[in-house]
Parts: structure tokens; sequence; C-alpha cells
């Protein structure tokens, strides 16, 4: 299968289970709202969401110009993939950590806007067949440089 087909899979598979997650909450089959009240787990699970959206997003959109990362993109495509899932797995986890936790906390405004941010990034590492040469050949070319 085309490597760029697996990793739209992989996309659309992350956002499929947050689409699900989602809808499990707001048909009230999962309850809302279960962590209400518990100020110190809210406290911990909020500072544990901020930090690894905070850490997650701008590593994973830089992810490809890292040293380690660069040298194995250019070996083959199937090391592209692995690197690309990674990422995608990368920005997957925050964002269903965020909705969880949204939901858990009784719909506060803040986790869902972490995870509206999230979604965001989900355009800018869109998998493509023009990206996927771009980011092998532009590290081709750094290491030429």
């Amino acid at each position: 299968m085309n490597i760029i087909k697996l990793l739209r899979i992989v996309l659309f598979s992350g956002l499929l289970v947050a689409g699900v997650l989602t809808l499990l909450f707001e048909t009230d089959t999962l309850e809302s709202g279960a962590l209400m009240g518990q100020e110190q787990t809210a406290y911990w699970l909020g500072f544990a969401g901020v930090a690894m959206t905070i850490i997650t997003i701008p590593t994973a959109l830089k992810l490809m110009t890292l040293k380690r990362v660069k040298a194995a993109v250019t070996q083959s495509e199937e090391k592209y993939l692995r690197w690309s899932v990674i990422r995608l797995l990368m920005l997957t986890t925050p964002l269903l950590y965020n909705l969880l936790v949204y939901y858990l906390l009784g719909c506060e405004p803040t986790y869902a806007y972490m995870a509206l941010m999230i979604l965001l990034v989900f355009l800018f590492v869109w998998p493509s067949q023009d990206k996927m040469i771009y980011e092998r050949e532009q590290n081709t070319q750094d290491k030429e440089s």
C-alpha cells in the first residue's frame, strides 16, 4: 500500500477515535464530570495536559528537522513512514488526553482549546506525496551543504 495512504489512515484513525470519544460523552453513554470537585486531581490533570500539549506541538512540527530523524528519513521510505507515524501519534495522544480530561472535569474549556490547537496542527502535518518528497530531498540537500 502507498505510504501516503497508510499515513492518512493513521491520521484519520486518531481523529475517528477522538470523534467516537466525543460522541460517547455527548450522548451520555460515558459519564461526563466524573472528576468534578476534585481540585488536586484537576490541577495535576491540567498540568499534565498543558505540559503535554506545549511540548508535543513544537516537537511534532520540528521532528523531521532533527539530526537523527533527518539521517533516517533519507535512507528509505520505510523510515520516513516510521517517523511520520510517530509524529502523528505524538499529536493524537495529547488530543485524546485533552478530550478525555475535558469531559471528566465537566467540560472545562481549557482542554477543549488545547484539543482544537492540536487539531489545527494536523493541517500542518497532513500527509502528501509532495511533502514526503520535499522532506526527504530537503534533508538530503542539507547533508550535501
